[in-house]
């Protein structure tokens, strides 16, 4: 009997230990290190008019799938709910992750290019730098400005239209608010 309760006990032990890793990996994206680095959960919301809320096209969690700007529809519109994840060693860098999909934010292409479109994919580690923003309050702009670190172009929106486009542009900023969700 005490080899069987051993195998047994081996065997929920396995199964403890396998559970716990997969709710972290669903927790976290690529290179978090631990839960003490998660930021959230926040609407991401338009400084000009907060009415207005940056939100993954159709809730969808595809890899490639738009963000866009949306009208705010709530706390439980998950792909209008994000996360932000401290990059070890940075004061104001961050992956952002979109609730309903745990995939994160990321610009098209590795693109350089004014116009990129801000899409979600799989978080492919914060040694992907189109996947890792600066989030810097700034008073004079009343929010905050998101910046890809691999381009220095600031994420901003063509207006605030249900389904307008949000892309990177140097030589436009935008702030955004953000609202705890919860």
């Amino acid at each position: 009997m005490s080899k069987l309760r051993r195998s047994v006990a081996a065997l929920l032990a396995s199964l403890l230990v396998a559970t716990v890793g997969v709710s972290v990996l669903i927790q976290t994206p690529a290179q978090a290190h631990a839960l003490g680095n998660l930021f959230g959960p926040y609407t991401i919301r338009a400084a000009e008019d907060l009415n207005h809320c940056l939100d993954i096209t159709g809730v969808s969690q595809a890899n490639g799938a738009l963000a866009q700007m949306y009208t705010c529809l709530g706390n439980q519109q998950y792909n209008q709910v994000f996360y932000f994840w401290a990059v070890e060693g940075s004061a104001d860098r961050y992956q952002i992750t979109p609730a309903h999909s745990w995939k994160c934010l990321d610009i098209q292409g590795v693109s350089h290019a004014d116009g990129a479109r801000v899409q979600q994919y799989d978080c492919l580690g914060v040694s992907q730098e189109n996947q890792v923003f600066d989030v810097f309050y700034y008073s004079q702009f009343n929010g905050y400005v998101i910046t890809p670190v691999h381009s220095w172009r600031p994420i901003r929106y063509y207006n605030l239209n249900n389904g307008a486009s949000v892309y990177q542009q140097g030589d436009s900023w935008k702030s955004w608010v953000l609202a705890n969700a919860y």
